[in-house]
């Protein structure tokens, strides 16, 4: 199953990274993916280890990363639920085991956690 679509964003994967900024006043967020494509922004106040602030954009870096896997996981989901509304055993088949998979590594990435 393949659901056909023009898309012109970078390719995945993209990461994240937290660099220390503007001698550790501050940190960049830098969203980058395998062909040194980059998405920058900074925070431009003073960092500190526990500040909630801090953590928003550290999270906000995150869901940038993984908007591609969540694009491609939610084009998977959608394609699946069409089959599966014509033909229920469409969610039994090995597709729909690779696409939770899928769906759970994408939604994992976005919120910072491991595959457990």
């Amino acid at each position: 199953m393949k659901l056909e679509t023009k898309l012109k964003h970078t390719p995945a994967p993209w990461e994240h990274l937290a660099i220390p900024h503007n001698r550790a006043t501050s940190v960049q967020y830098e969203i980058v993916s395998d062909d040194s494509m980059s998405i920058a922004f900074t925070r431009e106040s003073p960092w500190e280890k526990d500040d909630p602030e801090a953590d928003m954009n550290e999270a906000n870096a995150r869901l940038i990363a993984a908007a591609p896997d969540l694009l491609d996981a939610l084009m998977k989901a959608t394609l699946l639920l069409k089959h599966a509304h014509d033909d229920a055993s469409a969610l039994e088949s090995q597709y729909a085991v690779e696409t939770a998979i899928v769906c759970r590594q994408a939604l994992n990435k976005a919120i910072g956690e491991t595959q457990e």
